[in-house]
């Protein structure tokens, strides 16, 4: 596995499964070998709502879950957030891989993965969000003698020079 790298600001991940033990197994690979905080809930709303705050970099989803199915969930957080997704799932019939592509997940991962690989993709995901939002992005910049102002696709609200350096 690779080596832990401490950095100033580790990245949020929310797993939505309704296998505690795996989400465990999730957050120990994450935590364990990067520097990531991770979330964990246990069905299909409770992750949604959570999906909806802007607090997390990764989500990684279930597609059986109890209350609302992941494709669902998947189909509402697109409505409203770009955030990466993996679906994460036992359904690993090549139309269900084409479905959850094609409905906005950035990754499909059957679940028998080998650790390494989990992550790996997540590297990954958030490599290519971070570029698919500076490459999709309009960048303005406005500064005076008493403060700067850093707006994203034309929002001012909580951009900062850190940020951007983040997603460079």
């Amino acid at each position: 596995m690779a080596s832990k790298t401490a950095t100033n600001n580790p990245k949020s991940v929310l797993v939505v499964d309704d296998d505690a033990e795996l989400c465990g197994l999730i957050g120990e690979v994450l935590k364990g070998t990067a520097d990531f905080r991770v979330e964990a809930v246990h069905d299909g709303r409770r992750g949604l709502e959570l999906a909806w705050e802007p607090r997390f970099d990764l989500i990684i989803l279930d597609v059986m879950l109890p209350v609302v199915d992941g494709f669902e969930v998947l189909k509402q957080i697109r409505k409203r957030s770009r955030v990466p997704v993996i679906l994460l799932t036992s359904r690993t019939e090549r139309q269900d891989r084409v479905t959850g592509l094609d409905s906005g997940a950035d990754d499909y991962l059957p679940k028998r993965f080998w650790p390494e690989e989990l992550l790996a993709r997540v590297r990954a995901v958030l490599r290519w969000s971070a570029v698919s939002l500076l490459t999709s992005s309009t960048l303005t910049l406005a500064s005076d003698q008493i403060r700067t102002v850093i707006a994203l696709n034309g929002e001012t609200g909580g951009y900062t020079a850190a940020l951007l350096t983040d997603l460079s």
